[in-house]
């Protein structure tokens, strides 16, 4: 069953983790800025 998954996984990984990375990064950086830096 985890041979299967793999690629699959891999597959949806490629396509949607370059997004959720950045929608993380930029609340992260949204929220640094809003407490004025430091």
């Amino acid at each position: 069953m985890r041979e299967l998954l793999r690629p699959m996984l891999k597959d949806w990984l490629d396509a949607n983790l370059p997004g959720i990375v950045e929608r993380e990064v930029r609340a992260e950086v949204e929220r640094i800025s809003r407490q004025g830096g430091a």
